[in-house]
């Protein structure tokens, strides 16, 4: 199947939702998402990584066995151009990274852009290279086949995937994930309108 990459181009990343984005600080989010038992020899894959900021936090924490994937082959360009020392470790959409062996697994604002059959098939693949945890973050709505919650995420046309915490949390365990936590930090943080949470 090929990736469709036309609506994450720079036009996407320059719309009012993601003007910052080019711009925003990771450390902070890189330090408060590394479960405390997280080796730095540990891999790390960041599954939807954009430009690959966080890629570059956690390499800057020296966390050095770590990748990033992503949809938008302007974005990872783009981390090409900044992140010249990460060139081999942000990679064009490839699926493939999931089945191998991942202490951690990152998906942040990546699953509501896929359609149902794509976050079954993305899941299923997570649960079989995923040796760790598997952290997510997703915009949610309040009931099933209302909007999101909150106004900035219905402000994507490219959220396609609206649903509620059950459905999110019956949809990893169908995978075989099993919830661990949920994160409450600074950055990341579980709320009516997010789901950000770590399985096992």
């Amino acid at each position: 199947m090929s990736a469709p990459t036309e609506p994450f181009s720079a036009a996407y990343y320059s719309t009012r939702n993601y003007r910052d984005y080019l711009t925003r600080k990771f450390d902070a989010l890189a330090r408060d998402i590394i479960p405390c038992t997280l080796l730095l020899t540990d891999p790390i894959l960041d599954f939807g990584c954009g430009y690959g900021g966080l890629v570059n936090a956690l390499w800057n924490l020296r966390y050095q066995t770590i990748r990033g994937t992503d949809i938008s082959q302007w974005a990872i360009e783009e981390g090409h151009r900044r992140f010249p020392h990460l060139r081999e470790r942000l990679q064009y959409y490839n699926r493939d990274l999931l089945r191998q062996p991942h202490a951690l697994i990152l998906m942040l604002d990546v699953l509501e852009h896929m359609p149902e059959y794509e976050i079954e098939s993305v899941l299923k693949l997570a649960r079989t290279g995923c040796t760790g945890s598997l952290t997510v973050r997703i915009p949610v709505s309040a009931m099933e086949g209302e909007p999101f919650v909150l106004p900035v995420s219905n402000n994507d046309p490219t959220h396609i995937a609206c649903h509620t915490k059950a459905w999110w949390f019956a949809a990893l365990s169908a995978a075989g994930f099993t919830p661990s936590s949920q994160l409450a930090t600074s950055t990341i943080y579980d709320s009516p309108g997010v789901l950000a949470a770590s399985f096992t």
